[in-house]
């Protein structure tokens, strides 16, 4: 490095400052040395951080992989167990919601299979039995083992009225399937409510005289305007009706009353019992009761499908040895 010296504007002299050559070499190689020595530790850090973040980012892709494998082997409880807050654990959070939701429908799928066997159970011994009478009644008649023509005319009777359960059955089945159908479509129209009520109670009438049972209709209004389907709406009343009429001792009452458009079926027979209250709207439900070991055992679900259909909520009151209470809220 120089620097001149001026005197008056002239060039009188000169500093020079200089540095040994061996000096700088010597400081060149400390540099060179101190990288050397660097270096391997850097490596080794390197080594270290890069192993570090390859683990860091395999392993959970390790776990999804896992996870994967066991969902298509159909072990729907498999779990990635990934916690990460970036795109990596988004993805794992998507894996368990699917693991969630396959999980969720193999139970409804459980659930449905257990309904399917049991609805096949259940109709086979609803169709074993009246086909087993009406076969042997044939046979017996047949055979020439009944030849009394009024034990002969007892076999008819019963033989019409197992086909008369038998024809009440499929009735009821295609009923409730139609139902449960949601492609099936009831036909919705303006009705009168008071007059779907009053026409259930006439249908009802018969078989209330039979067991002299006094059937009270009582109407706040005279007409309550809804949409509905008439026939369905009737045969929901008439179904409950039927039940009130059938588990009611001779010579007591059942009153069918509207008010403030809810409409209710009164009855004073046995009630139902606690345990068997939640049952009562299942397919091919019967109460344990000697009064009803006749019927489908699909009444009640097909009122409560037509309910349904029609946005109408069920309730059921009943409380045993005083009488039960069906309401029906329009």
């Amino acid at each position: 490095m120089a620097t001149p010296i001026q005197s008056n504007g002239v060039i009188v002299g000169a500093v020079l400052l200089h540095e040994p050559v061996e000096s700088a070499s010597k400081a060149t190689w400390q540099g060179v040395g101190a990288l050397a020595a660097a270096l391997p530790v850097a490596l080794v850090l390197a080594v270290l951080l890069s192993g570090f973040l390859a683990v860091s980012f395999t392993r959970p892709l390790s776990r999804m992989n896992a996870s994967a494998l066991r969902l298509s082997a159909g072990d729907y409880t498999a779990k990635t167990e990934v916690r990460q807050k970036d795109e990596i654990g988004t993805l794992a959070n998507s894996i368990d919601q699917l693991s969630d939701r396959l999980l969720a429908a193999q139970a409804e799928s459980e659930k449905l299979e257990e309904l399917r066997r049991s609805f096949v159970a259940n109709i086979s011994h609803e169709l074993k039995t009246p086909v087993t009478v009406i076969r042997g009644s044939l046979e017996a008649l047949c055979d020439g083992v009944v030849t009394d023509p009024e034990q002969m005319q007892n076999y008819h009777r019963q033989m019409l009225k197992e086909s008369l359960f038998l024809q009440r059955l499929i009735s009821d089945l295609l009923d409730l399937s139609k139902l449960q159908n949601t492609e099936f479509k009831i036909e919705m129209q303006p009705l009168n409510l008071c007059d779907i009520v009053s026409d259930a109670v006439r249908s009802a009438e018969h078989l209330a005289q039979k067991k002299e049972i006094e059937l009270q209709l009582q109407l706040d209004v005279p007409a309550l305007p809804i949409t509905g389907d008439y026939g369905r709406l009737r045969q929901m009343l008439l179904i409950v009706l039927d039940n009130a009429i059938k588990f009611s001792p001779p010579h007591s009452s059942v009153e069918l009353a509207l008010s403030n458009r809810v409409v209710s079926v009164t009855d004073h027979g046995k009630g139902i019992a606690a345990d068997e209250l939640p049952h009562i709207f299942d397919r091919f439900y019967k109460a344990n009761s000697a009064d009803n070991q006749t019927g489908s055992g699909l009444g009640l679900a097909i009122a409560k499908q037509i309910a349904e259909r029609h946005g109408v909520k069920v309730d059921v009151a009943s409380t045993a040895g005083v009488g039960s209470r069906f309401t029906f809220a329009f």
